[in-house]
């Protein structure tokens, strides 16, 4: 009697050790796969400065090409592939310009929300002479 006592008692649930055992195992996991994801989230999250940049660059290189000189940002906007929406609607990166008929330069950092929580900033940077944007200061590590 004392066995079906005990074949009774074990279905009931499962023991303090096993419950230690499955959530120290999946603590593991998480442990391993955390810094991953956190790279990941972060590399994923420059493209928007990436995008943004190169689309400057090409319609800056456009207009040159067309008129032999650069826009700033107000007319950049209403011409060629760069939608306001770009810049306005960016979630992590504020954008600065610095515009002559001869030059242009693009500053993007992370001022809006940090690509990398309690990393550093993440600035990027974009210009006539260099237009394919530079990771001036990279957050991923």
């Amino acid at each position: 009697m004392s066995g079906v006592r005990m074949a009774r008692r074990r279905a009931r649930g499962f023991s303090l050790v096993e419950m230690m055992f499955v959530v120290l195992t999946f603590g593991i996991l998480v442990s391993l796969a955390m810094p991953n994801y956190v790279s990941f989230m972060c590399k994923a999250r420059q493209n928007e400065a990436r995008g943004v940049l190169n689309a400057i660059a090409v319609a800056q290189t456009t207009y040159n090409g067309e008129y032999g000189s650069y826009l700033d940002v107000t007319a950049l906007t209403s011409y060629g592939p760069l939608d306001p929406q770009s810049l306005s609607g960016a979630v992590y990166y504020r954008f600065t310009f610095t515009t002559t008929d001869t030059t242009w330069q693009v500053v993007a950092a992370d001022q809006k929300l940090p690509v990398n929580p309690g990393g550093p900033p993440d600035v990027w940077s974009s210009d006539v002479n260099h237009p394919e944007p530079a990771n001036q200061v990279n957050a991923c590590h």
